[in-house]
């Protein structure tokens, strides 16, 4: 009886460990984002134009905008309900701004949500966190995709997904 018992815990045991783990390990310090991380609304950093059109349709406005560290010249940003694309001149996405709360990151950040949320879904900002600015990064490298989450007054006011041109 007592070794039937011990199997059927170990049986219960193992199955809940192993998918209690992951999210044990994610509250711990200065997580990476994962590449999966770097997806909204479907649309991947780098996908070309033609592309983010066929996924999301015709955009709803068009805008140039200079780089503001004028590397790169003009940005062209695509317009959705909610989200702005940016495109580097070669026409692939730079990265995308949730700009509402219809729209979400890939792990379920929105617009109005407490700063509370933004360390439970990816842990401890890696590399930096100010009282208005969360970033975490894909890898410690120069250029590396970012996830940037803007606060103010303790919630999400913006998120940004993307490179940031130096």
């Amino acid at each position: 009886m007592v070794a039937v018992d011990r199997l059927l815990w170990r049986a219960l045991l193992v199955p809940f460990v192993a998918l209690a783990m992951p999210a044990l390990v994610h509250g711990q310090g200065g997580q990476y984002l994962r590449r999966e991380d770097l997806v909204v609304a479907g649309v991947r950093l780098r996908t070309d134009s033609a592309s983010v059109r066929r996924l999301l349709g015709q955009p709803d406005s068009i805008t140039k905008g200079d780089d503001p560290s004028e590397a790169s010249g003009e940005l062209l940003a695509w317009w959705y309900r909610d989200l702005e694309i940016v495109f580097l001149s070669d026409g692939r996405v730079l990265g995308e701004w949730i700009r509402g709360p219809s729209r979400s990151t890939a792990r379920g950040l929105r617009l109005g949500k407490p700063r509370a949320e933004v360390l439970r879904l990816y842990g401890r900002p890696n590399p930096s966190a100010t009282d208005s600015t969360i970033v975490y990064v894909l890898i410690h490298q120069e250029n590396t995709p970012k996830l940037v989450v803007y606060t103010s007054r303790g919630r999400v006011s913006a998120i940004y997904v993307g490179r940031t041109i130096d």
